[in-house]
Formats: structure tokens, sequence, C-alpha cells
């Protein structure tokens, strides 16, 4: 017997096999109605009463021991019970006949109840022991490192949503023809709160490499407010509408598309020009402050970025070993230092075009910014374009337009600098 119930517990829940018994053959036949169904055997009914007996005996087994055990313990604290309280009593030898049933079969009640119980105790050691193992140690690290990254990731883009309420504040008031001091609070308020976000990402990791560049535009927007420039941009309902053709026979579409992307670098060109005819010598030398602090934080994100993208192979190799696919190639071999030298590039491209249009020095300036887009890999064409839409652009010996070679995968890549010398986006 012995030997049989250890059989039977190594089975789990799914009880004994009973291998003696040949497979049962089921025939189907529909009915028109439930009273159609004939009627089981005699002998089959005998047997479906027996068991529904011996489940019930089971239960009441069940019931009475542990009313036993309730009653054992209310007694042990001096408990009473009411008067009311209706006691049920069983027959012993129901209670001996389920005693029996599980020592035969070895089917008991609770068994599937014991088997959850034990499964999560099995689960919760295994968890344990992973936890405390030295080989879990990195895993938790690099955890600890990404759910930080996520956090400031987060932070970052708060601060961002608030800056550009800032800049679009500007705009919106250039548009309406209203003063900068009218809205100059309630920027300063955007730019602060977006401070705010940036720092306590920072204060989560000092070298989050999309903070320090948020912040660097951050200060280079108050540098701009504090000059006094105040360019409208373009309204969205001043775009030209687009095209809503589609697929290969919207071929007006596709040729309108650049004429539109020129209407509206030019408009942004116009409105910059007109904002910067409106500036104040006085203004300028006050912004100064705010424009070498934009200066130092980019400058941090030139010194960051080949750690980032050392960083950036380096899961870019795993992701390969592992046989993940890969990223186009353009995007691969686009890299964090091209990125930040733009960004330092655009803020000393706008300011000499400020110094410019207040009559002061501005030529070393622009020759700094044309040597950081250089440095970072922009296309010549791009360049071109930017000293053509400096405001000084009569005065500079720009090259005439050449036959662009097939670019690399590289050059492709590589950020644009000052395409629009009125559009800062938020970041880099």
């Amino acid at each position: 017997m012995q030997q049989y119930q250890r059989t039977v517990a190594a089975q789990g829940a799914h009880g004994p096999k009973l291998t003696s018994f040949p497979p049962l053959k089921l025939h189907l036949t529909p009915v028109a109605s439930a009273s159609d169904v004939p009627k089981p055997p005699a002998e089959e009914e005998l047997e479906r009463q027996q068991v529904l007996a011996i489940q019930k005996a089971q239960q009441l087994a069940a019931a009475a021991e542990r009313k036993h055990g309730d009653s054992t313990a209310a007694s042990q604290s001096g408990g009473v019970a009411g008067a009311h309280t209706e006691e049920m009593h069983l027959e012993s030898w129901l209670v001996d006949f389920a005693h029996l049933f599980i020592q035969q079969t070895g089917l008991e009640p609770d068994k599937h109840v014991d088997l959850h119980n034990m499964g999560w105790e099995a689960i919760s050691k295994g968890l344990e022991a992973t936890i405390h193992s030295d080989a879990a140690l990195p895993l938790f690290e690099k955890a600890k490192d990404s759910f930080r990254d996520v956090a400031c990731t987060g932070l970052a883009s708060w601060g961002q949503a608030h800056q550009l309420l800032g800049q679009r504040a500007i705009e919106a008031a250039a548009r309406a023809g209203k003063a900068l001091d009218e809205v100059r609070p309630a920027v300063l308020a955007e730019f602060e709160e977006a401070e705010r976000r940036f720092r306590e990402a920072l204060g989560y990791n000092p070298d989050f490499f999309d903070a320090v560049c948020n912040m660097s535009q951050l200060e280079f927007e108050r540098c701009k407010l504090a000059a006094g420039l105040m360019a409208a941009g373009v309204a969205e309902s001043s775009k030209p509408a687009e095209s809503s053709s589609e697929g290969p026979a919207s071929t007006d579409g596709a040729a309108e598309g650049p004429s539109t992307a020129e209407s509206t670098a030019e408009a942004l060109n116009a409105a910059t020009r007109a904002a910067l005819a409106k500036l104040k010598p006085e203004d300028v030398d006050g912004a100064r402050e705010g424009f070498e602090k934009a200066l130092e934080w980019a400058e941090k994100a030139v010194v960051l970025a080949p750690g980032m993208d050392a960083r950036q192979k380096e899961a870019q190799a795993k992701a390969a070993e592992a046989g993940q696919p890969q990223h186009p190639q353009q995007q691969q071999e686009y890299d964090f230092r091209s990125q930040a030298l733009v960004l330092k590039g655009n803020f000393i491209y706008e300011w000499s075009q400020m110094l410019a249009a207040v009559g002061k020095d501005w030529k070393s300036e622009l020759d700094q910014a044309e040597a950081l887009f250089r440095e970072a890999g922009c296309p010549e064409k791009d360049i071109r374009v930017a000293l053509r839409n400096h405001l000084k652009s009569a005065e500079l010996n720009i090259p005439p337009e050449e036959e662009e070679p097939v670019s690399t995968p590289a050059a492709a890549a590589a950020p644009t600098p000052a395409k629009e010398a009125a559009k800062q986006e938020v970041g880099c």
C-alpha cells in the first residue's frame, strides 16, 4: 500500500493511470430534444449514484474534521457556542468510508490546493535563490541603470514640453504684433519649469546626454529672449497644403514637395530677418552671458558624445551577435559627436547673426560655426545653404553650387547645420 501511495503522489493531481482499461469509443448522435436522449443503463446509473455518494461523504468528512478542529480551539480558549448554533452529526461509517476511499484510490479532495501551494512555495524558493546568486548582480545593475535612464528620458521630455510652450508663446505674440514684455513673464515661467525637469533628470544621471543637450538649448532660448529676438515663425494655417494624392500616379504631389519646403524655409528666413532688424545693441550685450552658458552645456555634450558612441556600437555588436534585425546603415553610422558639434555650431551661427544685426563683429563667430559644421561631417551643400541664409550673406564669398558626389551612409546621416536660421528644435 505504501508503495502504491508513493506512486500516486508522484503522479500529482492526475491520480493513478488506469492502464488496464481499453480505450473508450464515443458515439455522438444528434437528437431533436432532450427528451429523446436515451436513458443510461441501470448499472451505469447505479455507478453514478455511488460516485455521488462518495463525493458527498468526502465533503461531509472534511466538514466534520474542520468543525471538530474549530470546536477544540474554541473549548481551549474558553469560548462557548451560542444557544442557537446548529450542530451537525455524522455517522461514523461515513467518515470511515471517506478515509478508506482516500487510502484505496489516492484521490484527495484538497489535493489541487496542496499542489498549488507547493508550486508557489517552490517558485518562491527558486526566485529567492536566483536573487541571492552572484550571477544576478550584473543583471540588477543593468536593470537599475535602464530604469534610471527611463526616468531621465521622461523628465527630459516633460521639460521639453514646457520649453516648447514658451517658444510657441513668443511666436504667437510676434504674429499677433504684441510686445515681448507682454509675454516675457509667462515665457520665463515655462523656461524655469523646463529647467527644473532637466536638472531633476541630471540629478539621477549627471551625464545624461539628452538632458545636457536640452539645457544647452534652453540657455540659448533664454539668450534670444534677453536679446529681444522675437521671430514670428510660420503658423500651421499659413503653410501650403500638401497634396492628398497617394501612389505612383501622384506625380504632381511629388513635384510640389520640394517647393513647399522651400516656401516654408523662405518664410522662416524672412521672419528671422525681420526679428533681427529690431534688435538693440544694449540688449544683445546683455544676452552674452546666456550665450556663454549655452556654449558651456554644448561643450559638455561634445565631451560626453564619445562615450555615447561607444555604448551605441557595443549595443549594436551585441544585437548582431544575437541575430536581431539591424537598423538601416545610415542610422548606424550616425554618431552623437556630430550631433553635439552641430548643436554648438548652430548656437554660434545664430549669435553671429545677432551681432551682425547690431553692427558688431560677427565674422569670427560665423567662421567658427562653419568649422564646427565641417568637423561634424555636414554636407557642403547644406553648409552653403546656411551661409546664404546668413544676414550678411552678401559679404560672404560663398562657392558656387557643385555636383555633389555620391554620398556615403555616414554623410547621408550627418546632421544638417542651421537649414533655417530662425528654426531651432528642442533637443539634439
